[in-house]
């Protein structure tokens, strides 16, 4: 069953990343962020099932944004990490 949230969300979250990917120097770290938070877990719920949909909506806004610019690839830290108090980082391998 689908959120009637859901379609505020999408704009809300698209009317955000446009901002942020207006320079277009966030692109690769905005899409390293999306994919830690939806392998990690949401220390305030139980099945973390709101994150991991606002992310699935974040990261198919950035796909669909990236496939339509011709984006310079930079660097983004592998110690990144997801604040511990918001989230449960994913096992290894995960």
């Amino acid at each position: 069953e689908e959120d009637p949230c859901l379609p505020t969300t999408q704009r809300c979250l698209d009317f955000f990343l446009s901002a942020l990917l207006a320079g277009a120097s966030e692109f690769d770290l905005l899409r390293t962020v999306g994919n830690l938070i939806k392998r990690s877990s949401d220390r305030a719920s139980d099945d973390s099932h709101e994150v991991h949909t606002v992310a699935d909506v974040a990261r198919e806004i950035l796909a669909m944004r990236g496939k339509g610019g011709k984006w310079s690839h930079r660097p983004v830290p592998s110690s990144l990490r997801l604040p511990q108090m918001l989230y449960t980082p994913a096992p290894p391998g995960a």
